[in-house]
């Protein structure tokens, strides 16, 4: 019974997070990846500040579809550790070139007030390559849940 009880606060507490209307102040991390010539992966992934992520998988992925997960508070205080670490918020607002086909990464952070959102085309420090690499990694390590769809 009691194991019974604990299923359905978790089931609950999902359903919600899945429900929720999020607003952009709700937002602590994201990164889109668009498309190239190629087999380029295509997704967006937004991480709000309460560990809800929301995953939209559109090519070259296992996934296809809307998809969500939670993190524990303690992945979200590392990823905040590597975003400042890493000079976030001091980067170039883009990096850009004349070659074609390459795909863009647009990456934004939120934390103490401060926001910023870079575009990546070619060209990025290492530094951002890192840590769009480090939020690349939740598709992989996550639980990721399918969205429902309500008829």
């Amino acid at each position: 019974m009691k194991h019974s009880i604990y299923l359905l606060a978790i089931l609950l507490l999902y359903s919600c997070a899945a429900t929720k209307n999020y607003t952009q102040d709700d937002i602590l991390l994201s990164m889109k990846k668009t498309s190239c010539y190629g087999p380029c992966p295509v997704y967006e992934l937004i991480i709000h500040k309460n560990g809800f992520v929301k995953l939209t998988a559109e090519e070259h992925l296992d996934l296809k579809g809307e998809f969500y997960t939670t993190l524990p508070g303690s992945k979200l205080r590392t990823l905040i550790s590597k975003f400042k670490k890493a000079g976030f918020f001091e980067m170039e607002g883009q990096y850009t070139s004349i070659i074609k086909d390459l795909p863009t990464t647009w990456v934004y952070f939120s934390n103490e007030g401060r926001q910023k959102k870079i575009k990546d085309y070619y060209g990025a420090p290492e530094s951002l390559r890192d840590l769009e690499k480090e939020l690349s990694s939740l598709l992989e390590s996550e639980d990721w849940k399918k969205k429902q769809i309500n008829k």
